[in-house]
Formats: structure tokens, sequence, C-alpha cells
């Protein structure tokens, strides 16, 4: 693993997870999402594991709002 930032520094990230993603249960997000503070979890529905093929145009612009 690479190296971890400081306890005290600020992070807001965003974890998308699908609804009905066989590959990685909604439970494994929510569960990485309750335990990193200041992070916003991002429940699609109606796609599988390769969403970003599926919906491009959204799920690049979650990310360039993410980004800023």
């Amino acid at each position: 693993m690479g190296d971890r930032p400081p306890a005290d520094s600020h992070l807001d990230l965003q974890v998308i997870s699908l609804l009905e993603c066989l590959h990685v249960p909604l439970e494994n997000s929510v569960i990485i999402a309750d335990a990193i503070p200041d992070t916003t979890l991002i429940i699609r529905k109606g796609q599988a594991h390769g969403m970003i093929f599926v919906e491009p145009e959204e799920i690049s612009g979650i990310i360039e709002d993410f980004l800023g």
C-alpha cells in the first residue's frame, strides 16, 4: 500500500457504487464510505460493474465535479 495522509489532513472523497454490482457488494462501499470522514457515497442504479462504459458522460461528469 502507498503512504497514508496524516491523520489530521482533510480529504473530501467520493465513493461511487452500484446497486446491482455482482463483483463489489453495495455493503462494501457503505463500509468504506462510513470509515472515511467527509466521504460522499453515490449509488447508481440500473448499471453493472462497467458503469463507465454504460453511462460515460454521467460518470465522467461526477468525476469532473469531484476534481473541480
